[in-house]
């Protein structure tokens, strides 16, 4: 890092001469360019990530006989000496310089940004000394970073898993189960189970159980998503069900595999004790038959094959109301034309497919939200009829 530090300002600082038109005099700056630059600033975006500070970092570096390297925030100091970081901080910023100064180091090879590196690491054990923010959030932002490098890690703990399903999407990684070497879903990944198996058994788990039971008397219904939430209010509003909604305690599940997990606990007596009921709502594209153990049932939403979005709970809006949306932000759907292709010598026809682009669910929601009718949102009345028909 001196290094860099020592090029970028020693061989890439140039000195600008301006025309300022205020006072017609010379304005001088100083612009920093070059390789050197490049990485510099490539080192304080990750030191972004790991301090998840938004910009305005730089370093400040200590006189020569006490050559310490701080960071300093909005001029203010942050790190008085990074000799100082935590075991985790300093395992991300160790592993991730070392992405730099490795492909900085080859020959044929001109260093431009962090998404122009191209090439292979594998790191085994990665989360070993890694705090639960660094393993959950941190370091998955720092791989996000690196969108030309295949990383091949091995870890034992979940908040990974569930970290990189959430900033890469279930498309940007794959679980490969060792020994047996099976690509597996995040949901059957042997770790949650353990970590939640260890978790339920606590006292303080059953202790938070039985407090949220004798707190609410409302039967509960747990769905997939805040979106999903935010849809039914919407729903209930304009089809005159708010009476319905108004009788539940909305719960976000925080994806259908969260779902399931409130399924596997209530495996058990407690679900007959249970004084209120509970239902368990998944998506169209999940397949679950309807179910019920004491007082919590699971059903599944309206599957509407005649509507272009084929999974979530946009599968309910139909292509008149999705047209409209796109007509105002084309960004919000991914539509793929159809085609055909040959399969086993014969050729198949692949319908058009639609899909909500997964930067813009929220974008999506809050339009649909602030500007559906009750005619957008007719098919929802299918979702009130379950949960009328339970509550009865």
């Amino acid at each position: 890092m001196l290094d860099i530090i020592y090029d970028r300002n020693v061989l890439e600082t140039k000195i600008q001469n301006t025309l300022c038109k205020t006072i017609l005099a010379n304005n001088i700056s100083i612009v920093n360019t070059g390789e050197s630059t490049n990485i510099y600033d490539s080192i304080l975006l990750i030191l972004q990530k790991i301090f998840q500070k938004e910009s305005n970092l730089r370093f400040g570096i200590g006189k020569r006989n006490y050559r310490n390297i701080e960071l300093i925030y909005n001029d203010k100091p942050l790190v008085p000496n990074i000799f100082q970081l935590s075991t985790g901080e300093t395992a991300l910023l160790n592993l991730f310089l070392t992405i730099l100064r490795d492909y900085d180091l080859c020959d044929s090879t001109k260093f431009e940004s962090l998404d122009k590196i191209r090439g292979l690491v594998i790191i085994d054990e990665i989360d070993i000394h890694l705090h639960s923010l660094h393993q959950r959030n941190i370091l998955p932002e720092l791989i996000s970073l690196f969108p030309g490098i295949q990383f091949v890690i091995t870890s034992h703990s979940p908040l990974c898993i569930l970290g990189l399903e959430e900033k890469l999407g279930t498309d940007g990684f794959m679980i490969i189960q060792l020994p047996k070497g099976i690509e597996i879903t995040p949901e059957q990944f042997s770790e949650f189970e353990k970590a939640y198996s260890f978790f339920k058994n606590t006292k303080k788990f059953n202790e938070d159980i039985q407090v949220e039971i004798e707190n609410s008397h409302k039967p509960i219904l747990f769905i997939e998503g805040d979106y999903d939430i935010k849809y039914l209010i919407k729903a209930a509003d304009l089809l005159g069900k708010n009476e319905i909604l108004d009788k539940l305690n909305l719960k976000d599940s925080d994806g259908y595999g969260n779902i399931d997990n409130v399924w596997k606990h209530f495996n058990t007596k407690l679900a007959e004790i249970t004084p209120q009921k509970i239902i368990l709502l998944y998506d169209c594209d999940i397949s679950k038959k309807p179910e019920q153990k004491g007082s919590v049932f699971r059903r599944t939403m309206l599957f509407l094959d005649t509507n272009p979005i084929k999974k979530g709970i946009e599968n309910l809006f139909d292509v008149t109301t999705l047209k409209k949306a796109l007509a105002v932000k084309p960004a919000f759907i991914d539509i793929t034309s159809e085609y055909t292709k040959t399969e086993r010598g014969t050729t198949v026809t692949v319908p058009q497919k639609w899909e909500v682009n997964k930067d813009e669910k929220k974008n999506l929601c809050n339009w649909l939200c602030a500007n559906g009718t009750r005619e957008d949102f007719s098919n929802f009345i299918d979702i009130f009829k379950i949960i009328e028909e339970i509550l009865n």
